[in-house]
């Protein structure tokens, strides 16, 4: 599984901001090539402005799902 960063509060990839049953999801950053569970978590980790995803690259993984631990893209994530 790749690393998450972040204030995680469990091992499904929830954090101090985001907490609640729906939020198991972790975001690859696409300024830094990190998963974190939100962007307040990155913003407190890292000293770069977030970049984002550009539609042409929505078919990169990008999204990992903190309960079976699968690597999404962000058009697969979309669909859901």
């Amino acid at each position: 599984m790749p690393k998450v960063y972040g204030s995680l509060i469990d091992t499904e990839t929830r954090c101090r901001h985001y907490f609640t049953e729906e939020d198991i999801i972790a975001i690859k950053f696409k300024c830094c090539n990190k998963y974190y569970p939100c962007y307040k978590c990155h913003n407190e980790f890292e000293k770069h402005a977030i970049k984002r995803w550009s539609e042409p690259s929505f078919n990169e993984k990008a999204i990992l799902c903190g309960v079976c631990k699968h690597e999404l893209t962000i058009n697969e994530y979309m669909m859901v």
